[in-house]
């Protein structure tokens, strides 16, 4: 889906929830989007606040293949949420010097964005996959059809 629709749905999403904020940084930005950009340009505006980034474990291991990862590692701590399906204690770190890595434990939610767009393509329910606010934006824009 277009970005501006991606960055409308997250909004949609929060609801409003003052513990949350949707940046518009990447749909802003011309050209391809990169997460060392993204992070120096939240860090520039919120001095002194500790960033985290959250990622899956396979991004966590192909971080090393990222665009200037040493620089993300230092702006940010890594928050890796493991999939129930990880064998997180056989498979190896990434070697990016210097990353702070948290682990992520949560209970298994058999949830996928590649379900949620088939269900929609298809025509079956996504009714507490989504916020019901998320669904109808979907519906009304004709998203993730075919």
């Amino acid at each position: 889906s277009p970005g501006i629709d991606r960055l409308e749905m997250a909004r949609l999403a929060i609801g409003g929830n003052l513990a949350f904020e949707v940046s518009d940084i990447e749909v802003r930005r011309v050209g391809p989007s990169y997460t060392d950009e993204t992070l120096e340009e939240i860090n520039a505006s919120n001095r002194g606040c500790e960033m985290f980034f959250i990622l899956g474990r396979d991004a966590l291991l192909d971080l090393p293949n990222w665009r200037n990862p040493a620089r993300i590692v230092e702006l940010a701590t890594l928050v890796v949420a493991d999939r129930p399906d990880d064998e997180t204690d056989e498979a190896p770190e990434p070697t990016v010097a210097g990353a702070r890595i948290v682990r992520l434990r949560m209970p298994a939610l058999d949830i996928s964005a590649t379900d949620i767009r088939e269900r929609i393509r298809t025509g079956r329910s996504v009714r507490y996959l989504v916020p019901d606010v998320v669904a109808s934006y979907i519906q009304a824009r004709g998203l993730f059809r075919d």
